[in-house]
């Protein structure tokens, strides 16, 4: 088995799915982050990628199965608490943004 495909298996020890952290609202960022997304894999959108939210399809549809939550403090500090699609996401705070990095084996971060 491969390091990628025992990584994947969680047969290290820690849960084999990666976290990606999208952190500019930038298309090559979004598009290098879905291309390395496998399902299973988890992402958070923070920093000015938040501002993906504000798009008529705001998460540019990913077909893997991804876990995606967005970051509290950023959501609140671009004004977007507001947004009905926000509220339809898991939201994480700092703490719960260690959390996901401790559930994972990978953590990757785009900009």
């Amino acid at each position: 088995m491969s390091q990628a495909a025992a990584a994947h298996s969680g047969e290290n020890g820690q849960g084999g799915a990666s976290l990606h952290l999208l952190l500019r609202c930038s298309l090559p960022a979004w598009q290098a982050c879905q291309a390395a997304m496998a399902p299973g894999d988890s992402m958070v959108l923070m920093g000015t990628s938040v501002l993906w939210l504000l798009e008529p399809d705001p998460f540019l549809t990913t077909e893997k199965a991804v876990k995606i939550h967005v970051h509290s403090a950023d959501l609140a500090a671009h004004g977007l608490l507001h947004l009905p699609v926000a509220a339809a996401l898991r939201t994480v705070d700092d703490k719960g943004l260690v959390e996901l990095v401790c559930r994972h084996r990978h953590c990757l971060s785009w900009k």
